[in-house]
């Protein structure tokens, strides 16, 4: 929403059509520089007022995890920052208890994040028992990770409600800058069943 979509928006408007899938690319690149698009939906970025943006990708990348004698462990790709542009507040430093004065972020905004990761048959995801959540009136988080079959599901939603947050807000909004810092710095490990 706002200025948060508009940063990632700028990705597509900024550049010609046929730059598109380029830049969709480098984003991902930049994390993992072997990976691959499958597909890529993106819809209509110039039709703002629209709808959010929304967009999709399946990729791939081959030898990602790291493999071990009886598993593997890599991070996931979104959980990773993927879009670094729309959640800039993942950059605040959350190192005081509290604040003393009013503190701003660059607009009030609605991240959600949703991966779906196909494993290889006869592997497990071990300690995958993430699941955490925040309600405050001035931000507040939910996030998960779990196993279904052979697909891990992570799922994230953070809302920041405010572009200039009161001393009292601190605390809410600390809660999830941690989080979905913490969300990012998970791997997921697997071993065979």
């Amino acid at each position: 929403e706002g200025q948060t979509d508009a940063s990632i928006r700028r990705m597509f408007t900024g550049y010609y059509k046929s730059e598109w899938q380029r830049m969709l690319e480098s984003q991902l690149l930049r994390l993992a520089p072997g990976a691959e698009i499958i597909s890529s939906d993106f819809g209509e970025p110039y039709d703002y007022q629209k709808e959010p943006l929304h967009i999709s990708i399946t990729y791939r990348i081959p030898d990602y995890a790291l493999q071990t004698t009886d598993g593997m462990i890599f991070k996931p790709l979104l959980a990773s920052h993927l879009f670094r542009g729309g959640i800039s507040h993942t950059y605040i430093s959350t190192s005081m208890d509290e604040r003393e004065y009013p503190f701003r972020d660059r607009c009030s905004r609605l991240v959600e994040i949703q991966e779906k990761i196909r494993i290889p048959e006869g592997m497990e995801a071990i300690r995958l028992d993430y699941s955490k959540s925040s309600d405050g009136e001035a931000a507040s988080y939910e996030g998960y990770v779990k196993q279904k079959g052979n697909t891990i599901e992570m799922y994230q939603k953070a809302v920041l409600n405010k572009r200039i947050y009161q001393p009292e807000d601190w605390p809410a909004v600390k809660s999830v800058v941690n989080a979905q810092n913490e969300f990012a710095e998970m791997p997921v490990i697997l071993k065979k069943k």
